[in-house]
């Protein structure tokens, strides 16, 4: 992780859009911004990208041929027969990918804390960890710390909420996926 991290940094630090800055001489600094978490996982750099690959591999090694016929014999293209056939029984596939990869980059630290500064701009997580050692160092020096760490663990529900919900909204096609791709665990 820290290996691509390095690099990933100074692109986003002097950020150039397609050469595009280099004519005038003026530069981007995309760090402490939010754009760093949009592009990364529009453009699915990282590390967990290869599992998304598989995913996309293995459904469409599932996808039966006489689809791809019929769509050839009704006068259909490469790229209109992915689009109008392919893309569509894929929804499922492409609902697992954005919601594995929203928990990733949700659940993340070591890139945010690298990427982001500013406290407003910092992640809940890394925002409730800082909490967390400040009110462990607070309850050594003055007692029990009962009434923080009630409040950390409300703090942690709420940070896992909207992932629980959106999870519980999705299953169907989850599994669904899952089961189509044919992974087994």
């Amino acid at each position: 992780m820290q290996t691509y991290l390095i690099p990933l940094f100074f692109q986003f630090k002097y950020f150039n859009f397609f050469g595009i800055g280099a004519l005038p001489g003026w530069q981007v600094n995309l760090t402490n911004t939010e754009m760093t978490h949009y592009l990364t996982a529009f453009l699915g750099s990282g590390l967990r990208s290869g599992l998304f690959i598989l995913l996309f591999t293995q459904f469409f090694k599932g996808m039966p041929q006489e689809l791809e016929n019929a769509a050839r014999v009704d006068g259909c293209g490469e790229a209109k027969t992915f689009v109008k056939i392919m893309v569509p029984n894929a929804l499922s596939v492409y609902l697992v990918v954005f919601i594995m990869s929203l928990v990733w980059y949700w659940n993340e630290y070591f890139f945010p804390s690298v990427m982001l500064s500013q406290r407003p701009l910092m992640a809940t997580k890394i925002g409730m960890l800082r909490t967390l050692v400040n009110m462990n160092s607070k309850t050594a020096a003055y007692g029990d710390g009962l009434t923080e760490t009630v409040v950390i663990y409300a703090g942690a529900i709420l940070f896992i909420l909207p992932l629980f919900i959106m999870y519980m909204a999705a299953q169907k096609y989850f599994i669904q996926s899952v089961e189509r791709t044919g992974i087994t665990g």
